[in-house]
């Protein structure tokens, strides 16, 4: 069952869900939204040996320009 949680409280609680399933399962992979994106978040992230993937937020610069490259007729 997914928690809801704001994007603020997202490190701590991927933090102790990764930290569990270390301890239950051993190498785990984690995939989440856009929520994840933070800098401190994919710090904690880099600290682990957790395999991950996460999308940046469309509200970025960069990825908005990489929509628009991709998919001109849809911007």
């Amino acid at each position: 069952m997914a928690i809801p949680v704001g994007t603020r409280d997202f490190g701590p609680v991927v933090t102790e869900h990764v930290r569990q399933f270390q301890t239950t399962y051993g190498t785990t992979y984690l995939v989440a939204d856009s929520a994840l994106y933070s800098e401190e978040n994919l710090q904690k992230l880099a600290d682990t040996e957790t395999t991950w993937c996460t999308r940046v937020p469309a509200t970025l610069t960069e990825a908005q320009h990489t929509f628009e490259q991709a998919i001109p007729e849809a911007m």
